[in-house]
């Protein structure tokens, strides 16, 4: 009989995000490594990253925090920091581009917007009034971020599912979301009174502006497993071996012994070994502490005929190895010996009995 996949047969192997601590991301007595010249900079980490293996989906924490970076005199108040949707939420709209997803925006601010950062209502409307409520909360006022020793922090938990995710699942067996946070701003000195745009395209740029996310898992099928062999042990025959049912994995397993397609014995896991039930779990089976998942059961009467015996274990769908034993054959050391029961007879009233045992 076919038996369906369930959910209980996959497991998630691995998880990993990155990046999962802050950059240094100004510069002069701030990092010295990080360009002198930027204005504002930002950090961002990734945490409490989870994957459900039945939905196929990831959450997790976005932890952002930004910074003036420059002297007095240099202003950055047309600022924000993008994500795509599975890092940052819709900020609001665009006049002719549709939403913009922004973990930070600086909204009313002054200097204004360039396109295509503006966020615009058609068929007018201020960045105040075209956010959305859900943006609420990071709407920032007119003014510069606070300095590098007093970051700005805001954090988002986030999803994503993986497209199509039964039939990825099925052929394939790991997963990497990748995006890109940007910060892009607009300055405005004194000195000079100019308004310049400036919206860095990598990391490679002098304003370090950009951050590489990605969030990835990896898991795997778990099938029903088992061995099973014959034993000696003080002139007793057993059937000796492990498994584990993947459609009952908390139970003992029950393997039957088949002989020419038809069920002989079943065997049933009797025997408790922590350990083995430590790397069942490490393999990622629900297994239950208790459980015996060991076996240790004597060779059924069918087999102590003196014949040569070939055997088959199944457990659920798995077809273990072949064993032959009987006869000539050796059972871990041991011969299964024929039982010949006596026949009765009476002889004057008397119970003969003839035969051997």
């Amino acid at each position: 009989m076919h038996k369906t996949a369930n959910a209980a047969e996959w497991v998630v192997t691995n998880k990993s995000a990155s990046p999962t601590t802050n950059r240094a991301y100004c510069g002069g007595t701030f990092n010295p490594s990080v360009n002198q010249n930027a204005f504002v900079g930002f950090a961002v980490n990734i945490t409490n990253l989870g994957f459900n293996v039945t939905t196929g989906t990831f959450t997790y924490t976005v932890n952002l925090e930004w910074a003036r970076c420059q002297y007095d005199g240099d202003y950055t108040r047309a600022y924000a920091v993008y994500g795509p949707p599975s890092i940052c939420p819709v900020s609001g709209y665009y006049g002719l581009n549709g939403t913009a997803t922004d973990c930070v925006k600086y909204v009313g601010s002054s200097p204004a917007y360039a396109p295509p950062s503006d966020l615009k209502c058609p068929p007018s409307g201020t960045n105040a009034a075209c956010v959305t409520t859900a943006f609420d909360a990071v709407i920032r006022a007119a003014n510069d971020p606070n300095w590098a020793y007093s970051p700005e922090k805001k954090s988002y938990n986030q999803t994503f599912t993986i497209p199509d995710w039964s039939n990825y699942r099925s052929n394939n067996y790991s997963y990497t979301k990748t995006a890109q946070m940007c910060q892009y701003f607009k300055y405005s000195t004194i000195a000079d009174g100019l308004d310049n745009f400036a919206h860095p395209l990598n990391s490679a740029s002098p304003y370090d502006s950009c951050v590489d996310i990605a969030v990835r898992a990896d898991w795997k099928k778990l099938v029903s497993a088992g061995t099973l062999t014959c034993t000696t042990e003080a002139g007793k025959n057993y059937f000796t071996g492990s498994g584990i049912d993947k459609d009952a994995q908390g139970s003992a397993p029950s393997i039957g012994i088949y002989e020419g397609g038809i069920l002989k014995q079943t065997v049933v896991g009797n025997v408790l070994n922590t350990d083995y039930n430590a790397y069942l779990k490490a393999l990622g089976y629900a297994t239950n502490a208790t459980t015996p998942y060991n076996i240790k059961t004597e060779l059924g009467l069918l087999f102590h005929d003196g014949l040569v015996h070939t055997v088959t274990p199944k457990i659920n769908e798995l077809t273990m190895p072949n064993i032959t034993f009987g006869g000539a054959n050796t059972c871990g050391g041991g011969i299964v010996f024929p039982i010949l029961h006596p026949w009765l007879q009476t002889t004057g009233g008397n119970v003969v009995a003839t035969g051997k045992i």
